[in-house]
């Protein structure tokens, strides 16, 4: 993946400075895994591991003109796993359930030395920014003839971030979200839909120093025009 052109360029009306060094990241990925139906082929169950090699990332670092510059982060890595069940609990009645698994951390930066000392997640031995080490989704579905519903869940864990202000702050805190849909046929060519998100009105941030929305909702109508 090549740095994009406000990386490499920088931005300075947004704080940015240019580096016109920057490399291409490159990454080293492979997985193996398996699926197994069971229950008359009612249930599934997979699980995938998975390993990936990076090199030279592009992350985003204060200069001591107080700008931010980005720079290539030599070396780092993530493994885990991930599994999932997904069946029907009736015959319109669907469920599909995840985990994810995470391990994480910088290999190799050399831009980080005593001399010039980086942030504590940049440092060689800590975890990748923003990626939490336990995550999990929920899906559960009917589809009816003429409408359907479906309750989602998700937690995502604790993770690594940063304030980039000095407040001091590693991390942001795990969270729960709940989500809910519905649907009807108004027709063989019209269905009506409603989502609420964020059911429980949660107060999160997916990104430090970026709060979610709180509970929310959206209705319309989907329209197909030809086919059969």
């Amino acid at each position: 993946m090549v740095p994009a052109l406000y990386e490499t360029f920088g931005e300075l009306a947004y704080g940015y400075a240019p580096n016109h060094g920057l490399l291409p990241v490159r990454t080293r990925a492979f997985e193996a895994g398996f699926e197994q139906a069971f229950m008359g082929g009612r249930w599934a169950f997979n699980a995938t591991y998975f390993n990936n090699l990076f090199h030279d990332e592009i992350e985003a670092q204060p200069t001591p003109t107080g700008v931010y510059q980005f720079f290539n982060l030599e070396e780092s890595f993530a493994q885990g796993a991930e599994a999932e069940l997904r069946g029907k609990i009736r015959s319109r009645l669907l469920l599909t359930a995840a985990y994810t698994f995470t391990s994480d951390q910088v290999l190799a930066n050399s831009v980080c030395t005593t001399a010039n000392p980086c942030s504590s997640f940049l440092t060689p031995g800590y975890p990748l920014i923003h990626r939490p080490k336990h995550s999990a989704t929920e899906l559960l579905s009917y589809l009816g003839n003429r409408w359907g519903g479906n309750l989602s869940g998700s937690f995502v864990g604790r993770r690594p971030d940063s304030d980039f202000d000095g407040f001091g702050i590693d991390h942001a805190a795990g969270y729960v979200r709940v989500d809910l849909g519905g649907w009807y046929a108004v027709q063989r060519r019209v269905t009506a839909y409603v989502n609420v998100s964020n059911a429980l009105d949660r107060r999160y941030n997916e990104v430090l120093g970026y709060p979610a929305l709180p509970v929310n909702f959206r209705a319309g109508l989907r329209v197909r025009i030809g086919g059969e």
